[in-house]
């Protein structure tokens, strides 16, 4: 059974419809097409307490989408997800922020983000890779076009919790305006109002294809936003969707250099020349030309572009995407043209002074500032516009200015890409420094710090060699770098390390050396090194542990005695056949055998002090009062709270007598949520 928990109901927040008053729609009326929320004469948000408007999915932690209409003229509505228990998935505030220009039924972009006020915890939705949706499924007697069959969802009646279920048929051939595609309903169920906003999804695999936008009532047809379309409007949406060119680091690393260039007649000249195709596609963006090229043309062809990118660009974002392109790209595709050399300014050449003309400088002469690209290729373009209207660029006086024309220098070193800002599709939202210690043969270490942002991979260091006695110091000065991605986020600190190096007290290494200042001000977790690589069974097992908390929504802790029987494989046993044991609570350190059982067995959250039992008797050990304290403040914890927790409990540690117990004093927390893998190093990658 796929994860389909991303399902969601959209309601005004207090009876409020798209035109602010109570009750049914504010679009046209009529039994034509319309938006189901509103337009179309189909209803709006619900009446009083919140009736439902419509539906949305959820795309990343904390970020729902919808359609706009369905929130037309609100600025806050609730959320609701019928999937998870009511008390923690009903009446969930969320701000609506809106990416497009959408105005009315008809216009292009009918999207808006719900960026929720407190997030559950769940898994989002996962998309379907535009490149396989752009195929027809094989046809059939009953199917003789090719058409996919896919699910959806809606409430078209406020007073079912759950919703309703319809089948729906499209295909790529099906398109309209390059914008919809037209879905045909063939299950007994409508599309009615309560579906806009639903996810087009496929059931086998709970892949999204879709967004349903609007029907038409009189020929029991619906149009829906394919993949291809949400992804030029919510452009954030890119990090996610599963495509065949590179990392999604280094999308989102390109994506973010290009934020905010606007798509203008220069840079149309540019795509035309590279792809020989003039006037085939509009593009919202600067970043849309780019993937346009990445996925249907050559990685040399996407370097040319990028290279001709820079002479639009301030210098110093220039630099960067320069080394981007060196780095993803690689040389080859620059050996056919010169390094970033600005283009002239527009106007009138001035006239030279007066005087003998200057001596030319010596040396090499500069590379000319542009080269034709290689002659265009026919390659097969699914992203194709059939558009015969596409958008008009900006008059000639808002086109980006390039710099003035300066020699040609020589190739600078690479430089990092920026980090990331605030995440265009809400508010800051949670983050982490991931610090990837992997033992090597010979007893050295490779280091590698990495950030993880809104559910995606953020900027990574180069992973670097260390003696064992060097790794604290590399560390700290790695951490440090790192955190300024991640300032003014909720971010805590990952140690994904060795199995013998879980024990290590890593909340007490500094965040700031100078300062004295201890990783302990933030929350602290440790994880198992082994699930991070890619393929790995004990990933795999986590994996299973992990979605069934998040299901549960509860902790539920396992104590396990300080007088357990130390036999290691009886141990596994136990935790093999307690599939449902999730969360184990130790009342000191546990042995190696008992450790290596539960990371066998897939455990996914661990909770111990570093201390040894002083037992027996162990009925009155500091252990056993550990053990209890700790599986009390665990018991109905939110599997997503325990690391703010166990940052809480380590505060309180400090404030408590030293002579006394406490749970909180030398505290270990194996936090390990399978989802957060970030991108291999370079040499695992080989």
């Amino acid at each position: 059974m796929p994860n389909l928990m991303w399902r969601a109901r959209v309601r005004g927040p207090s009876g409020e419809d798209a035109t602010g008053g109570a009750g049914g729609g504010g679009g046209p009326g009529g039994g034509g097409a319309g938006g189901l929320g509103g337009g179309g004469g189909l209803g709006g948000a619900g009446g009083p307490g919140g009736g439902a408007t419509g539906a949305g999915f959820l795309v990343r932690h904390g970020t729902v989408l919808t359609c706009a209409h369905v929130v037309q003229g609100l600025d806050e509505v609730l959320v609701d997800f019928p999937e998870l228990p009511a008390e923690r998935g009903t009446g969930l505030t969320a701000r609506v922020e809106r990416p497009t220009d959408w105005r009315a039924q008809g216009d292009d972009g009918d999207v808006a983000v719900l960026v929720l006020d407190e997030p559950p915890a769940m898994y989002p939705a996962r998309f379907i890779a535009p490149a396989e949706l752009a195929r027809p499924v094989p046809s059939a007697p009953d199917n003789p076009m090719g058409l996919h069959t896919f699910a959806t969802y809606g409430f078209p009646n406020r007073r079912e919790a759950f919703g309703r279920h319809a089948s729906v048929r499209c295909g790529p051939h099906m398109s309209l305006r390059d914008e919809w595609w037209q879905l045909e309903t063939v299950s007994t169920e409508p599309i009615t109002k309560g579906y806009s906003g639903a996810a087009v999804y496929d059931p086998g695999t709970g892949e999204i294809a879709g967004m349903v936008t609007e029907a038409d009532r009189t020929t029991g047809t619906a149009k829906m936003l394919p993949v291809t379309s949400l992804r030029r409007h919510v452009e954030d949406l890119n990090d996610l969707l599963p495509l065949g060119w590179l990392t999604a680091k280094a999308r989102q690393d390109l994506r973010l250099l290009l934020t905010g260039m606007r798509f203008t007649a220069p840079l149309e000249a540019e795509v035309a020349e590279i792809t020989g195709r003039h006037g085939a596609a509009s593009f919202r963006s600067a970043w849309h030309s780019a993937w346009y090229i990445a996925e249907g043309w050559s990685p040399e062809r996407l370097g040319h572009y990028l290279n001709a990118l820079q002479r639009y660009m301030p210098e110093h974002t220039a630099r960067r995407l320069e080394a981007w392109t060196r780095q993803y790209v690689g040389t080859a595709s620059l050996a056919s043209f010169a390094p970033y050399a600005p283009a002239p300014a527009p106007g009138p050449t001035p006239s030279p002074a007066p005087g003998p003309a200057p001596s030319p400088a010596p040396g090499p002469a500069p590379a000319p500032p542009h080269v034709p690209a290689p002659p265009p290729l026919p390659p097969y373009d699914p992203y194709d516009s059939s558009s015969t209207a596409p958008d008009l660029p900006l008059p000639p006086e808002h086109w980006p200015t390039p710099p003035a024309p300066t020699p040609a220098p020589a190739p600078p070193a690479p430089m990092p890409v920026p980090a990331p800002g605030p995440a265009p599709l809400g508010r800051l939202g949670p983050a982490s420094v991931i610090v990837r210690l992997e033992r090597l043969t010979h007893g050295d270490l490779d280091l590698t710090v990495h950030t993880w942002i809104d559910g995606a991979e953020g900027p990574a260091q180069p992973t670097v060699r260390v003696t064992k006695d060097k790794v604290r110091a590399a560390v700290e000065e790695a951490v440090a770098e790192a955190s300024r991605a991640v300032v003014g986020r909720d971010w805590m600190i990952e140690f994904a390390v060795p199995e013998g190096w879980l024990h290590t007290p890593f909340e007490e290494w500094y965040i700031d050396r100078a300062n004295r200042i201890p990783m302990s001000m933030y929350p602290v977790v440790v994880r198992d090194v082994e699930r991070l690589r890619p393929h790995s069974i004990r990933r795999d097992l986590a994996h299973r542990r992990w979605r069934l908390l998040l299901e549960r929504g509860r902790s539920e802790p396992q104590p396990i005695e300080c007088d357990r029987p130390p036999a290691s494989r009886a141990f596994q046993d136990w935790l093999t056949a307690h599939g449902d044991h999730c969360v184990l609570v130790y009342g000191t350190r546990p042995a190696k055998g008992w450790l290596t059982a539960a990371l066998n067995t897939g455990v996914p959250i661990m909770l111990w002090p570093r201390s040894r039992c002083t037992g027996p008797p162990h009925d009155t050990c500091p252990g056993h009062l550990l053990r209890t304290a700790l599986t009390e403040a665990v018991q109905e914890r939110d599997p997503q709270e325990l690391p703010a927790l166990a940052l809480k409990l380590r505060g309180e540690a400090l404030a408590a007598p030293r002579e006394e117990p406490h749970c909180g004093r030398d505290l270990t927390l194996l936090w390990d949520d399978p989802s957060r893998l970030p991108d291999p190093p370079l040499a695992m990658e080989v």
